[in-house]
């Protein structure tokens, strides 16, 4: 079993994700995210589970997720912990900039997160930098 945190701006994908994840047995919490979710709130969440993935949300509030994401990632804490995105397909990315391990292009089915996240959980653990050099977009 793995610990996960879910941010993403869709309650409704997050019940489903939520759903999948804890079908497949592992503990998952969840927060939707709105344009004034600040970086230092998820920051504290994940402190306070310890996960060993996050799968955030990149695709919503529009203009604001990327740079709460790099906000994020560099909040102590963080640095080191796998992150899968979800992400429009049309979103460029540049993982490397964002210690990304893999991206989930939307739509998306729910199980596709959940393949993500356990390629993530077979990796032998690395720092999230050198993980983001294989980042893979999966759908």
């Amino acid at each position: 079993m793995a610990r996960i945190v879910l941010f993403h701006a869709n309650e409704d994908i997050l019940e489903g994700m939520i759903t999948v994840l804890m079908r497949a047995g592992h503990e998952a919490t969840a927060r939707a995210i709105t344009a004034s979710t600040h970086a230092a709130a998820m920051a504290e969440l994940i402190a306070g589970h310890q996960p060993d993935v996050v799968v955030f949300d990149v695709g919503a509030p529009r203009g604001t997720s990327l740079q709460r994401l790099r906000e994020l990632r560099s909040l102590p804490g963080v640095t080191d912990v796998p992150f899968v995105l979800t992400s429009p397909a049309e979103l460029p990315l540049a993982p490397d900039d964002h210690a990304v391990t893999a991206v989930v292009g939307e739509p998306f089915r729910f199980d596709a997160v959940l393949d993500a996240v356990e390629q993530v959980l077979r990796r032998p653990p690395q720092s999230a930098r050198s993980a983001s050099r294989s980042c893979r977009i999966m759908r």
